[in-house]
């Protein structure tokens, strides 16, 4: 029942930790649009493999 509860708790910290890379990213490349994106989308696949 513990691992029950805790697969979302874990994603969710997965999503709000590549919310503050995305930040980061865009705080040291103002305005770089391509280096976001660069990011979200590696972001995107961490998260895919997040269980």
């Amino acid at each position: 029942m513990g691992q029950v509860a805790a697969i979302p708790h874990v994603k969710w910290h997965a999503l709000v930790a590549s919310e503050y890379a995305i930040v980061i990213i865009n705080i040291m490349y103002p305005k770089n649009f391509d280096k976001v994106k660069e990011e979200c989308e590696l972001q995107i696949e961490l998260m895919k493999n997040v269980q």
